[in-house]
């Protein structure tokens, strides 16, 4: 299978602390430059991935359903046979008439981000008072209209100590999948590196449990960019697995070439020094590489002694790639 994620636009109606593409977007805007495809770029970038081969389009920004053509793109998608994966804030979807655009669309994924239980804590994290609410109003329209929902949850400072919950919400919402994952540190999260990005050794507490949690309600856990021996216990979690999956995933972002990121993913992560000892090391690309520059790896302890866990994990892997 080919994936392909696509970059609409740098342009965005909340204004993340962790922002991963902020200096994307600020180099563009000091060079004078757009910040957002227009509809003959990303018309041109969907028909070539389309005569590729392409079975599955990510959507994402910025935020994409803020562009005016947003109903076009999705329409676009749908004439061209392909798979949409929607990876948005879910402001839009409070708006039921925006609901009304995907609502008929049969072959459409959401991710959503949300990242705090509260205002309080969610519209800190953001920078725009009312978008928690929003959220939440668009979480319930779009499981009112039958798309499958995941949650995304980037972790920080702001919000670790109150991520279980974020399970109680999603609970209530019926979301049953939840994507907790680990801040890169580029763009805002690298200017504000203090304030947002955690230490493993603090998290790994609260990651073990919101596994339990999850399985309490009923909500699937993944963890994001969060190494296999932060979570021994739970290493199914870890979505690095299913990078093991036999598929071309290609990324475009606004001012560049299309990137395999199959191949870029790995060279932007760090491994310990003596990770090589990992039960988990085949599997394993470590963390990001701006977390061990500025913590070091001394965190990143091998797992060396087979557990239940571990046996889960290689039947897991197993069967990944046969089906891939």
């Amino acid at each position: 299978m080919i994936k392909c994620d696509i970059k609409f636009g740098y342009t965005c109606n909340n204004q993340c602390v962790h922002c991963v593409v902020a200096d994307d977007r600020r180099a563009l805007e000091d060079l004078n430059l757009p910040t957002d495809l227009g509809t003959g770029d990303w018309r041109a970038i969907l028909d070539t991935y389309r005569d590729v081969g392409a079975e599955y389009i990510v959507l994402t920004g910025g935020e994409v359903t803020i562009r005016p053509d947003f109903a076009e793109i999705v329409d676009y998608c749908c004439k061209s046979g392909l798979f949409i994966g929607l990876q948005s804030n879910g402001r839009a979807f409070a708006d039921a008439e925006m609901c009304r655009v995907i609502e008929p669309v049969e072959r459409i994924y959401c991710t959503i981000a949300i990242h705090g239980s509260t205002a309080a804590i969610h519209d800190a994290i953001t920078g725009e008072r009312g978008s928690f609410d929003q959220t939440v109003a668009g979480l319930r329209n779009l499981r009112a209209i039958g798309k499958g929902v995941t949650a995304k949850i980037v972790i920080s400072k702001f919000n670790m100590h109150a991520l279980p919950d974020i399970l109680d919400l999603l609970d209530n919402v019926d979301i049953k999948q939840a994507n907790f994952a680990f801040p890169h540190a580029l763009g805002d999260a690298r200017i504000n590196f203090i304030d947002v990005v955690p230490r493993y050794q603090d998290i790994k507490p609260v990651l073990k449990h919101l596994v339990e949690k999850g399985r309490q309600l009923g909500i699937g856990i993944e963890f994001e960019a969060i190494p296999f021996c932060i979570v021994p216990d739970s290493p199914e979690c870890v979505t690095e697995i299913y990078d093991l999956e036999k598929s071309i995933r290609l990324f475009k972002p606004v001012a560049s070439t299309t990137l395999d990121w199959n191949e870029v993913r790995p060279a932007i992560k760090k491994k310990g020094k003596d990770c090589d000892q990992c039960l988990y090391g085949l599997f394993c690309e470590g963390c990001w590489s701006e977390y061990v520059d500025h913590f070091g790896d001394e965190e990143l302890e091998p797992v060396k002694e087979a557990s239940e866990a571990t046996i889960r994990l290689i039947s897991a892997v197993a069967a990944l790639t046969a089906d891939s």
